[in-house]
């Protein structure tokens, strides 16, 4: 009789350790997807503003040579802010 309820015991330990282990790892795959999910959302926020930035060079170049790092600076900021709104 006792070994039948030592038997139940590490059972039932075991069966708690593979559940906290099992919790354990879902939570370090969110993690981790939460992290890519940053990184993405950064490179878009990059990726807007650098578009936004050679849209407005081109469009600025076509007014001199003033207008293009003036309309760069202009794209850069719309992009940002556009990529913020969207």
């Amino acid at each position: 009789m006792g070994y039948s309820l030592v038997s139940a015991s590490q059972q039932t330990k075991d069966m708690a350790t593979d559940g906290l282990r099992e919790a354990a790892a879902r939570e370090k795959e969110r993690e981790q997807a939460n992290e890519r999910l940053k990184q993405a959302e950064q490179q878009q926020k990059m990726n807007n503003t650098m578009a936004g930035a050679t849209t407005g060079a081109m469009v600025g170049a076509q007014y001199g040579s003033v207008g293009g790092p003036w309309g760069a600076a202009i794209g850069a900021v719309a992009g940002f802010a556009l990529g913020e709104l969207f």
